[in-house]
This record gives structure tokens, sequence and C-alpha cells, in this order.
């Protein structure tokens, strides 16, 4: 395993540059954290092309004047996305995510044991962080657990089937969430009928919710997957950092903190290979830059959390670094909703394992542990441990 490179090769240029994505298409690139902070919650950038045509009729129905004419569209779309936030904030209410805690350990715990009873080395990536993801995704929606299995089989037919089976795969997953939305639609306090509820009659609302949860339980169980990976190596390659945290659970939160930080398949797998995607709604100027409507940006929330005005020493993997002001969720009312079921994931994971098993190491050298190779997927093939 070579280190993975977590760095922005501009971090230390302009806090807006002009580059190009893999596509070709010219973009602007926020490169510092207090730059990328205050343009995610920049009323003027929407997540919403304006220079697309505008087809939803419900979003700009709700934003009309009182004498019931429509208003800008551009205000629509803007409506819309922060609509669909307080959507998804409903739904991922931090009680309901709390009441998932003692559930998640219940459950982390049957896993420990069973990687302490069965054959060594364990595999933990196919023992504990796939399972883990599995559970959660399935408490989440308060479906039978053996859901999980027949999500992933049909994500893994999509991933590396042929084109008819790929097309099957997705076909079914789009199935099993249109009738699950079917069946929450008269209400209740649960996770998809109090996102049904919220969404309303709002057909731009329904069709979110509909490629939201379809999302859930096909490739958006990967990055909690090897975000929990991605956990156990930070700590167990430098065997002194994870005996830090036997000694001093306390240590935990904070090393989670820095975990998220430093995640690697972030930049990859959540925002696009160059940052988070928003466009400019209105022709305007910006750190002496001259931003026009339609513009794309890049908000480049790798390359902020390591902006080194910010964090000292930003390549070093430190427990101990507080405050750890990172932008991995991103920030303000477009920020991600699930980021306290992320990190309660992580947490849980992380205690239990230092409680179990103490004296934990990586059965192979660090350098060893071999990456994914599928195009739509990172993350490790397998995480062989021993004590």
């Amino acid at each position: 395993m070579s280190e993975p490179d977590t760095r922005s090769d501009r971090q230390d240029e302009a806090d807006i540059s002009m580059v190009r994505t893999q596509t070709g298409r010219p973009a602007w690139q926020v490169n510092g954290h207090a730059a990328v902070k205050s343009l995610s919650h920049d009323p003027r950038l929407s997540d919403v092309d304006p220079m697309l045509p505008h087809t939803r009729p419900d979003a700009i129905a709700s934003t009309s004047d009182s004498a019931g004419e429509p208003t800008d569209p551009d205000l629509a779309d803007q409506a819309e996305s922060l609509g669909w936030s307080r959507v998804l904030r409903k739904a991922f209410a931090t009680e309901r995510i709390d009441a998932l805690r003692p559930r998640i350990a219940d459950r982390v715990r049957s896993l420990l044991e069973g990687v302490a009873a069965g054959p060594r080395p364990p595999d933990l990536h196919s023992q504990l962080s796939v399972p883990t993801v599995s559970f959660v995704t399935c408490a989440l929606l308060d479906v039978p657990q053996e859901d999980g299995h027949h999500f992933r089989t049909c994500w893994e037919a999509v991933k590396t089937g042929t084109q008819a089976e790929a097309g099957q795969g997705q076909a079914t997953l789009l199935r099993y969430v249109r009738a699950l939305m079917a069946s929450r639609q008269q209400g209740g306090d649960d996770f998809v009928s109090t996102m049904l509820t919220a969404a309303g009659d709002n057909r731009a609302y329904l069709d979110r919710a509909l490629k939201f949860l379809t999302s859930l339980v096909s490739k958006g169980r990967e990055t909690p997957t090897n975000a929990l990976d991605w956990a156990l190596v930070l700590l167990l390659r430098d065997p002194a950092q994870y005996d830090s945290l036997v000694r001093d659970p306390r240590l935990i939160g904070p090393a989670v903190e820095e975990i998220l930080r430093l995640f690697p398949v972030i930049s990859g797998k959540i925002q696009g290979p160059e940052g988070i995607r928003r466009f400019a709604l209105h022709d305007f100027e910006e750190r002496a830059r001259a931003l026009r409507r339609g513009d794309l940006i890049l908000l480049n929330v790798v390359g902020a959390n390591m902006d080194t005005s910010v964090f000292p020493e930003p390549d070093r993997f430190d427990p101990r670094r507080t405050p750890n002001p990172h932008l991995t969720f991103g920030y303000g009312p477009h920020s991600c909703p699930a980021a306290r079921l992320a990190k309660i994931e992580i947490q849980v994971v992380v205690e239990l394992v230092v409680e179990r098993f103490p004296t934990l190491r990586l059965a192979i050298d660090a350098e060893e542990l071999r990456f994914k190779e599928r195009p739509t997927s990172e993350g490790f093939d397998a995480l062989p441990v021993t004590w």
C-alpha cells in the first residue's frame, strides 16, 4: 500500500484558480480553508446549473410572489436545493440518529466476538466494516437485515457484471426503493416516512428522495465501508498511535475527527476528483476573480483540510489534533446531513475494537495492503489483523 495522497496540488496557490475538469470543462477551483468555508454557504451559488433548462414546476411554484407569478427561476433552483436540504435534515434528526448508536454498538460487539472466535488472521474489511455498514443501512431504513445482502448482490452486478446484468441490478434496486417509498406513504416516524412527509407532494423533492434512497442502498454503502477501513489502517499502521488510544480512550473523539480530515476517499467518491460542485447563479466578483453566471465552482474540501494556515503539519496524522475544524462534511445549509451518523459509526467501531483487542496489529506490513481496482470503488480488498 502506497501512502494515499490527500494533499491538494494547489493548496498553496491563489484561493480561487482556473482549472479544467477531467472532461475538459473550465472551472474555478476554490482552495483555501477560509474560501471554501465561506463559499460553502454562499447564496450566490447553487448545486443546480442555471444554464440548464428549468423543468421543475413544483420548485418554481413554491417561489411565486404574492400575485402568484413565478419569480426568477434561478431563485427557484436555489429554493429547491435548500428545501431538499431541510427535508434531509428532518429525516436525519439528531434524536433518530442517536437512537441508532446502542444498536450499532450491539452489532459491532457481536461482530468482534465472531472475529475473536474465528480463524486467524481475520479480515476486518469483510468481517467488520462491510457488515457494520450493511447493518446501519438496514436499521436506518427500518428494513429486514437480510435485505442488506440483496443490496450488495445487486450493486456488485452493477459494478462488475455484463451490461445486461448491470442494467438488471440497477433496475432491481430502483424497484425496491419505489416499493419502499410506496409502503411508507401513509406516514410514520421512521426515516423514510419522515423524508416523504417532509417532501409532501413536491415532485422535485420526491424525485430527489428516489435518487437519494437508491444511492443509499447501492454506491452510498461504499464510502462508509471504506471510511471504517481507513480509520483502522490510519491507527494500526503506527502501533504507537493505536496504543495511545488503548491507554487513554478519551483520545478516540479527536482521533475520529483527524481520521475524517485525512480520509482519502472523500474527494473521489463524494465530491468528484476536484471538489464539491457548485454553480454561480449570477455574475459576481470573489477574491479578485470575476465569476460569471453558470460558471462551475469546485470547492476543494480536501485542499481546505490540508491548509497549513489552519492545520500545522497537515500531512501528519495526529489523533491529538485540537481544534480540528475540517470541512469533510462541508459547511452551512448544504453540509452533509449524514455527518452525525458517519461519526457515530466510526466512533463506535474504534471504541469497541480498542476495548476488545488492546494489542491489535496489522497482520501484514501496511505496504502490502492492496486497494480495490474496480473503477467505481476504492478501499481495501482485505484488512488482515492479529493480536
